[in-house]
């Protein structure tokens, strides 16, 4: 009677470690799918990164050889001083560069893992840097 009692409850700790496995096994199998998932989120954000440093590059050339000649002729012959042109064509090319690198902000948070490392309780470097 003994002995059967005890194989009973070598066979419910038997159970309870294989419920712990297969547990675990979901566990890990659940963080693989959200850093799969942000993976290709951050393939996304990365691309539209790219896209954006592009744009940049050719907003700012366009901006400083069209506008810049444009608009400086144009105040110039308007009777304002070269000061004043300069000035008001440097001011609309920052506001420009200022937009975009607030586009690329946001995209660039998706690189971080964000959910991941928050699942696994971890912060990222970025996180760090920003709160110190």
């Amino acid at each position: 009677m003994e002995k059967i009692a005890e194989e009973k409850t070598q066979d419910k700790y038997i159970g309870n470690v294989l419920q712990l496995i297969k547990n675990i096994t979901q566990y890990v199998d659940g963080l693989v799918s959200l850093a799969s998932l942000e993976l290709r989120l951050a393939v996304k954000s990365l691309f539209k990164i790219i896209k954006i440093f592009f744009l940049l590059w050719v907003c700012i050339i366009t901006t400083w050889i069209g506008l810049m000649g444009t608009i400086i002729t144009g105040i110039v012959y308007l009777g304002f001083n070269w000061f004043y042109a300069w000035s008001v064509v440097s001011i609309l090319n920052l506001l420009i560069m200022f937009l975009l690198y607030s586009a690329l902000r946001k995209y660039t948070h998706n690189l971080t893992f964000p959910v991941t490392r928050r699942q696994l309780g971890t912060k990222s470097v970025v996180s760090e840097k920003q709160q110190g």
